[in-house]
Parts: structure tokens; C-alpha cells; sequence
């Protein structure tokens, strides 16, 4: 069961999307690497005190929204039957996430254009390994392992990569496509190498 969300949380939690959303728009507008945290909260009509009480800097904007959609996923992937196969239990999550309208696909699609058109949010993103670790982990707790087996880590590096190759795919695409016909393409590639 979930927690009821208080009213300070829920404020919290607007003002944070807020905030994510004026940032895109000023990325897509003059270039990430040209706006700064003071311009961003400017925009939001706030203090840069404030700003910082949300973000930490304009990167953790980047990576806010890829580690909401990955935190369900994670949660969607612990609800699985513990017999069933990890890859299958990943493919279970990544579906039922995708099928659910809970991921803003107009906001993917601007992220991802932010960090194609930038080389230094790329290098950001591309160096979070923060994208990694909740995976390692939940691995870890299913195969009753530590995070440095070697196992877990390769299991772990194949699902960031495939839901990394997922989301990368389904931002590329003008057709009118929906997650969950991404996700499962991919993890269809994925079960034909076994083949």
C-alpha cells in the first residue's frame, strides 16, 4: 500500500515538474549548455535559493525525468513473481510502465532532442551511472547476490542498455508509436539472440 502523498509533498512535487518543464523549454530554446540556473529560475519566477532546494544543478534536470520512469519500472519489476525469469520479469515491467500513459512522451522526445543537440548534457548522461545502480540492485536482491557479482552486473548492464536502446528508439520515431510497442521490439531483439 501506498503512502497518501501530504500536501507539502504533492506542492513539492508540482513546483519540481514546473521547474523541469520551464528548463526544457529554455534548453530547446537557446542550447543547454547556454542557459544557467539563474535564467531557469528567473523564468520560474523563483529565488536561485530555491531553485537549489529542488536541484542540486541544471544536469540533475536532465536526469530527473529518465530516474522517475526508471524508479516505476524498478517498482513494476519488484512486483513480479520472484520464479519468473529476470529478463522476463524486466520485459513484464518495462510493458506494463509503457502501456500505463504515466511516462510524458512529449517530454522524453524534448530531453532526448536536448541531448542530441548538446555534447555536453550527452557526456552528462552518458556518465550517470546513477541510471545503473538502482538496476544492479534490484538484481542483487532477486538472485540474492551482492552488487559487485559479476552476474548481476552483466544482467544489469544488458537491461540499462536495452531500456536505454528502448527509450533512444521510441524518441527517433515520428510515427505515432506508444512505449510499449517500443519496449517490446526491443526485448523481442533481445530474446532472438538466444536463438
Amino acid at each position: 500500500m501506498m503512502d497518501k502523498e501530504t500536501i507539502r509533498q504533492r506542492r513539492r512535487r508540482i513546483l519540481s515538474r514546473e521547474i523541469e518543464e520551464i528548463a526544457i523549454a529554455l534548453f530547446i530554446e537557446n542550447g543547454y549548455d547556454n542557459v544557467t540556473t539563474s535564467e531557469i529560475a528567473s523564468a520560474a519566477d523563483i529565488s536561485n535559493r530555491t531553485f537549489f532546494r529542488y536541484f542540486p544543478s541544471k544536469e540533475a534536470i536532465l536526469i530527473s525525468i529518465p530516474h522517475r520512469i526508471l524508479d516505476k519500472m524498478c517498482a513494476a519489476f519488484e512486483a513480479r513473481p520472484q520464479d519468473e525469469t529476470i529478463m522476463r520479469s524486466w520485459r513484464a515491467a518495462a510493458m506494463e510502465i509503457g502501456k500505463l500513459n504515466d511516462i510524458d512522451s512529449n517530454l522524453v522526445k524534448k530531453l532526448l532532442f536536448i541531448v542530441n543537440d548538446s555534447p555536453s548534457s550527452i557526456y552528462k548522461m552518458q556518465n550517470f551511472q546513477s541510471f545503473k545502480e538502482p538496476i544492479v540492485d534490484i538484481i542483487a536482491k532477486r538472485l540474492n547476490t551482492d552488487k559487485f557479482d559479476l552476474e548481476t552486473n552483466i544482467i544489469a548492464a544488458v537491461v540499462h542498455s536495452t531500456l536505454s536502446s528502448a527509450i533512444s528508439l521510441y524518441a527517433s520515431t515520428s510515427e505515432e508509436t506508444d512505449f510499449a510497442a517500443v519496449f517490446s521490439k526491443v526485448f523481442d531483439i533481445l530474446d532472438n539472440l538466444h536463438s
